[in-house]
């Protein structure tokens, strides 16, 4: 404890508690008068001798209750103040984590989210209660806390920005809704310390303020937030939930034969987090009805050294992926589904819309090159189409595109850079889209594949293991593009979505290799 005015109340103590003693100490006068025996003044006497100046002080209860009196006064001057963790510049940032995870139920069938929400409003309740008021009173300082609210998932979203309303600040917690989005605390993070660093010139009455402490509620593994510098004294990290049983589907993608329009193929990827092995049915259902049914077995999920209940990294057979191929005549909303019910129910389900079967139109671009166009020729095509690269260019609009966006399901370049990209799919042949960040470097010579993903969709039954090549250029891309195969010098196909278009680009013609072959 300290004081603001300690100088004022030591002054009025030095006058008025000495003034208040001598009152007691002062003799008082009495008028002399002549008996003739003093048997019966005795108790005068002695009050007389109690009254005589400076005699020791005898206990006075009237006294005690005056000086304690005059003591809560003085202190009163002297304004005291408290300074603890929670002082009068105290700002604190609420994160709440709303991601899929959290609709987990735990014991009491209440979900993590709302154990999140109800510790949060607990702390929030502690501040700026009536008793800090009083403190005001005295300290002549509104030591009031401001509170900010941030709920994230896949995006952070300000609940609440810096205020002192308790009871507003308690109904925005409440107002929290789950979302099935994925976690990402950083955002969050960075978010906060954000509002946290607004400059002079960026301050509004709701954002111009600093945090002192940041307080975060979640179930997921939390990043090293040393690694992310905050304008807080303290940053305490809160777990949510103990619930470790989990199994959930993490990829679910499904895709037509191309030779077989009707034939459809669904392809999806199962999980376990928990910590105990797990047999389990995994079914199909198009348009609700049952289509097929397979058991899958999963391992336990590794323990991370320092992970939270319900996180662990997929061991080898922890994770399992499964192909299901069934005839689909027609468009219809295809459903992979975990049978089984555990703490978190998102993830135990995953749906898919199905278009109808039918064939692909084709627009091919290339100078000439006749094994090409005879092999589209030959495919069992809806629609093909061959022009030549300034037929391409100076083409109008309706021919290429509608409404802005490409007129056929895919366009093949062959040898031929271009800039006009309606939104599509594109398939670069020996050369590249004029789109920053890619191009194409100097071709080499006579070598093969080093290196392909064999696991992805474009190069799955592709083999690549025997494709000599004797010219190919190794291709320039962004940070975004996806390598699917590299050469000596670098990547030679590779993938590329960007504002509504994706790109497949070979560094190379079929026609320089054996792959046709």
């Amino acid at each position: 404890m300290s004081f603001l005015t300690p100088w004022v109340a030591a002054i009025v103590a030095a006058i008025v508690v000495p003034a208040l003693v001598i009152l007691y100490f002062l003799k008082l006068r009495r008028r002399e008068q002549i008996v003739p025996s003093t048997f019966l003044w005795r108790r005068a006497v002695r009050e007389m001798q109690v009254n005589a100046p400076f005699q020791r002080l005898r206990r006075n209860l009237l006294l005690l209750l005056q000086l304690l009196v005059l003591a809560a006064g003085i202190l009163a001057l002297a304004r005291p103040i408290v300074r603890t963790s929670l002082s009068d510049a105290q700002r604190v940032v609420i994160l709440i984590d709303r991601s899929a995870s959290m609709n987990t139920l735990e014991d009491g069938g209440r979900t993590r989210l709302d154990l999140a929400k109800e510790q949060a409003t607990r702390l929030v309740r502690t501040f700026n209660q009536v008793g800090s008021r009083w403190m005001a009173l005295f300290s002549g300082v509104e030591s009031l806390t401001r509170v900010m609210v941030i709920a994230f998932s896949d995006r952070a979203t300000v609940v609440t920005p810096f205020t002192t309303n308790i009871p507003d600040v308690v109904d925005r917690i409440e107002s929290v809704e789950p979302t099935d989005g994925r976690t990402n605390i950083r955002e969050a993070l960075e978010l906060a310390e954000a509002y946290m660093q607004q400059t002079r010139l960026e301050q509004t009455v709701e954002t111009a303020e600093t945090a002192s402490s940041l307080v975060l509620y979640s179930d997921g593994g939390v990043p090293a937030l040393d690694d992310l510098t905050l304008r807080a004294e303290r940053v305490q990290y809160v777990p949510i939930g103990t619930t470790e049983d989990n199994v959930g589907i993490t990829a679910f993608r499904a895709e037509r034969n191309y030779e077989e329009p009707e034939q459809f193929a669904a392809f999806l990827q199962v999980r376990n987090f928990g910590a105990e092995p797990v047999r389990t049915d995994v079914s199909i259902l198009v348009d609700g009805r049952l289509q097929t049914v397979r058991e899958v077995s999963l391992d336990a999920a590794q323990r991370r050294g320092s992970a939270e209940p319900g996180e662990g990294e997929s061991g080898p057979g922890a994770e399992a992926a499964l192909s299901f191929e069934f005839p689909l005549p027609e468009s219809a909303v295809v459903t992979a589904r975990v049978v089984r019910a555990d703490g978190l129910a998102a993830d135990n389900e995953a749906s898919i819309v199905a278009p109808a079967p039918r064939k692909l139109r084709v627009l091919l671009v290339s100078a000439k090159n006749f094994f090409l166009e005879r092999a589209l020729r030959f495919l069992p095509l809806e629609e093909f189409q061959y022009l030549t690269p300034e037929q391409y260019e100076s083409a109008p609009e309706g021919q290429i595109a509608e409404n802005g966006r490409s007129r056929f399901d895919v366009v093949v370049f062959d040898k031929h850079d271009t800039a006009r990209l309606p939104r599509g799919n594109y398939l670069f042949i020996a050369s590249s889209p004029q789109i920053e960040g890619v191009g194409l470097r100097e071709p080499i010579s006579y070598h093969a594949m080093m290196w392909w993903d064999e696991t992805h969709p474009i190069l799955r039954h592709v083999a690549l293991e025997h494709v000599l090549i004797a010219k190919a250029a190794p291709l320039d891309l962004p940070a975004d593009a996806q390598k699917l195969a590299e050469g000596p010098d670098g990547p030679e196909l590779a993938r590329l979505v960007r504002d509504g278009r994706q790109y497949l680009l070979l560094g190379f013609a079929f026609e320089d290799s054996t792959w046709w072959g």
